[in-house]
């Protein structure tokens, strides 16, 4: 069997996911299929065993991290890339489609080394660096966020999402508040450590229920935590069920990954973001300021994080229906991401045929 579609991505599930996503789409098309396509990732892909099963075909790159020491790092980045070119050779490749993530680049690499048509996608409103090496010598940079005429080849497409999320009726409150609070694909261990005592602040006022997705070690801290508050909760490290949780919240506080965004655009939610101040570029932080300036979410950095402001803020929200309502149509209208997959597939079938 000859792979002659590589959609490539690594690192977090901002890159890894959407990748997967399309995939999922590209195996229901008969013309595309025949393609073979196959996914080209990192060890880091095991951490989002949701979307290992439903992937046909993947091969690992063996890439030392940055953290591992330069040498190291350089020298799987050039046996990598070497790898990759007896790869596409031997393959026949027609297409490499590129997600971000440094662990891309061999790949991408070596298909500008053989000349193959290259599209790549970037969900943040920051281009990654990878991407940004690359994109003048893409046919397409598909995004999810706006960008000016410095990328003449960018098309605003929006992300890849997962096939089961579409956009619901925000629901205003009924017996309790539901409120999610997702770390995303790295966690948050500042939400540990704020949401249970922001939590106990806002049960003074209102009737409260919590659904905490955390690190697998904090687990049984916070549901102690949470039952000894006699707070209504649901902790887990992974929830198989997302799209449920987030029909039935009425607000979201999370990290301002891409992934997160897409999916609380597509179903409609009002969230507070808290950027990971260590993200690349600060791009989370771009990222929710966006959303901020376009009044469909709310920016809280969190080196300006004070609890009471914070609780304030939610209480504000809390009985506040037309604001909540507001927001949740505006983010619903910022980004239009239930139908990237298609648009993708279409772009794809321009450059192979």
């Amino acid at each position: 069997m000859k792979y002659k579609i590589l959609v490539v991505a690594g690192g977090t599930g901002g890159h890894i996911i959407p990748a997967c996503n399309l995939l999922e789409n590209l195996y229901k098309d008969n013309a595309i299929s025949s393609y073979n396509p196959i996914l080209i990732t990192d060890k880091k892909f095991n951490n989002y065993c949701i979307h290992k099963n439903k992937i046909k075909n993947i091969k690992y790159l063996d890439i030392y991290s940055r953290q591992t020491g330069i040498f190291k790092y350089c020298s799987s980045i050039f046996i990598q890339t070497i790898k990759m070119i007896i790869f596409i050779l031997r393959n026949k490749v027609k297409l490499v489609i590129g997600f971000g993530g440094y662990s891309s680049f061999p790949t991408l690499l070596a298909a500008f080394i053989l000349r193959k048509k290259i599209i790549l996608h970037d969900s943040n409103s920051k281009i990654g660096k990878v991407n940004k090496l690359f994109s003048k010598y893409a046919t397409y940079l598909c995004t999810m966020y706006p960008f000016n005429n410095n990328y003449k080849n960018f098309l605003r497409i929006g992300t890849p999402i997962d096939n089961n999320f579409s956009s619901t009726i925000y629901l205003l409150l009924k017996e309790k508040f539901v409120i999610y609070v997702t770390g995303g694909s790295q966690g948050a261990r500042f939400f540990k450590n704020i949401i249970p005592d922001v939590i106990l602040k806002l049960s003074h006022h209102k009737k409260i229920k919590i659904i905490h997705q955390c690190r697998v070690n904090e687990e049984e801290y916070l549901k102690d935590k949470y039952a000894s508050m006699n707070i209504d909760h649901e902790v887990s490290s992974f929830f198989s069920n997302v799209l449920e949780i987030m029909k039935e919240s009425h607000l979201i506080i999370t990290r301002a990954g891409a992934g997160t965004i897409a999916e609380i655009a597509t179903i409609g939610r009002p969230a507070i973001y808290i950027p990971l101040p260590s993200a690349s570029d600060n791009h989370q932080y771009y990222n929710a300021k966006y959303i901020d300036d376009s009044n469909a979410g709310i920016l809280v950095e969190e080196k300006d994080f004070n609890i009471d402001l914070f609780v304030e803020k939610i209480i504000l929200l809390i009985g506040d229906d037309k604001k909540l309502l507001s927001i949740s149509e505006n983010i619903k209208s910022l980004f239009k991401n239930e139908d990237c997959s298609n648009q993708f597939i279409k772009i794809i079938k321009e450059s192979l045929f």
